[in-house]
Order: structure tokens, then sequence, then C-alpha cells
């Protein structure tokens, strides 16, 4: 469903150990939607999650989309807090399957070439 869509789905290995991942999916010309960002708790804390946020947001960006999406939990302070550092802002609150979520949105400005 990621790759039909023009999206991607990411993983990144500590050599035989599946250790991050994430996924893109485009949901028009002009956004996409960053899901499934995981990191294994023994590899957090060690930059892995924004190497995959980085590599996902890279890929819209350059191919002209202007606004990315996503959501967490409330809960996830860690996840909010890595979101915010890359400049995401949160946007509205509401729920999800039973959770409390943030849904955070960024504005994309192309790199120059």
């Amino acid at each position: 469903m990621y790759l039909e869509t023009g999206g991607e789905f990411l993983f990144g290995f500590g050599g035989d150990w599946l250790v991050a991942m994430g996924a893109l999916r485009r949901m028009s010309e002009e956004t996409a939607e960053v899901l499934r960002v995981r990191v294994h708790p023994e590899w957090r804390r060690q930059g892995h999650g924004a190497t995959v946020l980085e590599a996902l947001e890279a890929r819209p960006r350059d191919n002209g989309a202007r606004t990315l999406h996503l959501e967490t939990t409330r809960q996830q302070t860690a996840a909010r807090r890595l979101y915010e550092k890359y400049g995401f802002v949160g946007r509205s609150r509401g729920e999800r399957l039973g959770y409390q979520v943030v849904r955070f949105e960024k504005t994309l400005v192309a790199e120059a070439r």
C-alpha cells in the first residue's frame, strides 16, 4: 500500500537485527504522511529514529510535496520531541483506536540544487 502510492517503507538493520523502520504514504501530489516509525528499545537514543525520519522526508520533498503529516500518541514523549526537533508542529489532538493522539504537520522546503 505504501509503494503503490509513491511512498516508501524503510528498514534499518544492526547486523542481523531489525532496529528501526518507518513508512511514507503519498496522500496527494502536495501531501504525504509518515507512518510506522519504530526503533527497537535497545537501539533507541542512538540517532536511528532521526535517520529514518530524514530519509522519509527527503523523497516527497524532492518530488514536489509541500506538506508532511504524522501522528503519534500523547504518551510517546520521546517521539513527539523528535518530531518537534525536526520542524513538525502539533496541529490537533484527537483519539484513534482508543488512544489520545497528537497530529503533526511540517511544511517542506525544496533543497537548493
